[in-house]
């Protein structure tokens, strides 16, 4: 799977721990994103990846994220 913004093989990205997904670039909305966003963290969780990295350029999805992503780790 290629990046379409910047072309990058995100599959030559990791060495197999840590999950590489793009939840920005696709035309995605912020509730898609989001959605997006959960599920792979749920896929995560409940597979063997033990890092996950998420591709989520600038602007609200960025913003909407990082808030999501410190509640979750706050809880």
């Amino acid at each position: 799977m290629f990046c379409p913004k910047c072309d990058n093989d995100i599959g030559a990205q990791t060495d197999g721990s840590t999950m590489t997904v793009d939840i920005a670039h696709g035309g995605e909305r912020l509730r898609d994103a989001l959605r997006k966003l959960d599920f792979h963290i749920t896929e995560a969780l409940e597979g063997n990846a033990q890092y996950l990295r998420f591709i989520v350029g600038n602007g609200a999805i960025r913003e909407e994220v990082s808030l999501s992503l410190a509640a979750l780790e706050h809880r």
